[in-house]
């Protein structure tokens, strides 16, 4: 440190007047323990109760300030008669050497809050410490940061309205105007801090409630740096207001639009979330869909029908049904027949798109039936062997079925008249001899 600079500081320190008490005075029944700061009408001490230990803060005040004094008397009284959570919880009142003292709960000093909900809370928590003060009749008319201390004691902070002093009776408050004063064109000559009092306090006119209205609106604004969010604005914008007659009617009315206002931005914030999870969801069910087909291709007819077979072959083992040679060549055989007809119908099909009934879902049912019955029959299929493998027969039925609706060009509406019966069933299928009405 340079001699020039540790001697204009120590000038400065000793233009600093030395706080009236000093540590260990003994100012009631409490102990100075530290200084906290300087006022315009006093100062503001650390304290410690004599016997029971608790911390207080000690404000005292200047001596021959009658005005001061008034105020003085006006804010313990307040706080003694009238306890209320949002107000500093009052101890003791007195005097010490001539000078006025009065002794509160010590509390502490925090940045305001920034987040959405957390400023709806604190705002309404302030407005709930204004309205009872309002309830008394009185206007605090200084309200801002400065003037709002935390009690930490809690699980959960509380924010605590302090500096009552300015208080002013409001008794018979006149119904605002809409003619009232909007603009303050003079040098302030009111009661207030500029920026945070509502215009009317510097107009030489008379105030009302609203005037803490437009301090919390400012307050609020405040808390976001000047740049609220949408919901915000309206509720701030009428709150401050210049005309007071377009304020909200109290600070009840206020603290219910700041709820409101919080209560739709977190269920607007709540349907956005809820729509973000969704489209997330649906793009995670797309991707795996589609991993899935890639990793997993859909069997095609070859490999239904080689599933048949093992099918077959495992029904057989499970049921214990001997060996037959002859029944397997005739299933097999008949899989493959039906193989071969499906293929040639899928491909007519294809080659005449208006003859929709060869891949028609309703004629599919009787189709299989007749098609693997056939199969069975011209092959030698026997009744015994029939009631042995009925299930691989159904079987070999639902498979044709599926294949043939993988070819589906959409479903008209038919109905079915009955196939030839002087014709086989392959015949029929192959010469598409099956009668087919469109029903309109």
């Amino acid at each position: 440190m340079s001699d020039r600079f540790a001697k204009w500081l120590a000038n400065r320190k000793d233009d600093s007047p030395a706080p009236m008490m000093s540590d260990g005075a003994t100012v009631g029944d409490f102990k100075i323990v530290g200084f906290l700061g300087r006022g315009g009408s006093g100062e503001v001490y650390r304290a410690e109760h004599l016997e029971l230990k608790f911390p207080a803060a000690i404000k005292v005040l200047h001596r021959g300030d009658e005005t001061g004094k008034a105020r003085f008397v006006r804010e313990a009284e307040i706080l003694a008669n009238h306890p209320c959570p949002g107000f500093p919880r009052f101890f003791a009142y007195g005097e010490v050497d001539g000078r006025p003292y009065l002794a509160t709960e010590l509390l502490d000093e925090r940045p305001l809050p920034t987040k959405d909900g957390d400023v709806a809370a604190f705002i309404c928590q302030i407005a709930a410490a204004v309205g009872e003060l309002h309830k008394l009749g009185y206007v605090h008319r200084d309200i801002k940061p400065s003037n709002i201390l935390w009690r930490t004691g809690n699980i959960k902070p509380q924010p605590v309205l302090i500096d009552l002093g300015l208080a002013k009776p409001v008794a018979n408050a006149p119904a605002p105007s809409v003619n009232t004063l909007s603009i303050d064109s003079g040098s302030p000559v009111g009661v207030g801090t500029p920026g945070y009092a509502a215009p009317e306090q510097f107009a030489g006119g008379d105030i009302d409630f609203s005037a803490d209205i437009h301090a919390l609106g400012v307050l609020a604004n405040t808390c976001f740096n000047g740049n609220p969010p949408s919901g915000w604005r309206s509720v701030i914008r009428r709150a401050t207001s210049s005309i007071r007659a377009q304020r909200y009617a109290d600070v009840a009315t206020f603290a219910s639009a700041v709820r409101l206002c919080c209560r739709l931005r977190s269920a607007w914030m709540a349907s956005l979330i809820v729509i973000s999870l969704s489209i997330v969801v649906a793009i995670a069910m797309r991707l795996i869909s589609v991993a899935e087909k890639v990793s997993s291709p859909e069997p095609t007819t070859e490999t239904r029908l080689g599933e048949l077979i093992s099918y077959h072959q495992e029904y057989r083992r499970i049921n214990d049904l001997p060996a037959d040679a002859r029944a397997d060549e005739i299933l097999e055989a008949a899989i493959a027949d039906a193989k071969d007809v499906h293929d040639r119908q899928v491909e007519k099909a294809k080659d005449n798109p208006n003859k929709r009934a060869f891949h028609n879902p309703i004629l599919l049912p009787a189709v299989d039936g007749v098609v693997v019955n056939a199969f069975l029959r011209e092959r030698g299929f026997t009744e015994d062997m029939r009631k042995k493998y009925q299930p691989i027969i159904d079987e070999l039925c639902l498979q044709y079925r599926r294949d043939w609706q993988e070819h589906l060009c959409g479903p008209p509406n038919f109905t079915i008249i009955e196939p030839r019966a002087d014709e086989s069933a392959k015949t029929a299928i192959g010469d598409s001899a099956f009668e087919v009405e469109r029903i309109h």
